[in-house]
């Protein structure tokens, strides 16, 4: 049990991280390139399609443009979910590199 906690923990570190990273990178590309017709942001875009998708349900004014959706209240969610989703998809092939490579402890 210990070893699928820490599998766990890996799991959710990596998600997170991979979540954070990804935001950060469409943000940066917007605040600098400012370029979205750029090679590399529809895959990002569609890499994080499931935190997007539920900051619009959250916030709908994100989706209609208004004001009053600043970045500090939608931001949150997209990493968040992102990272609950990334950590889900990554926790079999973590468990499995882990359980090759190690004893698991």
């Amino acid at each position: 049990m210990i070893a699928f906690r820490k599998t766990l923990m890996v799991a959710l570190t990596v998600g997170f991280v991979l979540s954070l990273t990804l935001w950060l990178a469409v943000k940066v590309n917007g605040d600098f390139a400012q370029s979205s017709a750029s090679s590399y942001m529809g895959p990002l875009v569609r890499l994080q399609q499931s935190g997007l998708d539920s900051a619009n349900r959250w916030f709908p004014c994100a989706s209609d443009g208004s004001t009053g959706c600043e970045s500090y209240k939608t931001a949150p969610a997209i990493v968040i979910v992102n990272g609950i989703v990334f950590s889900a998809i990554l926790l079999v092939p973590i468990y499995l590199i882990r359980k090759w490579t190690t004893t698991l402890d």
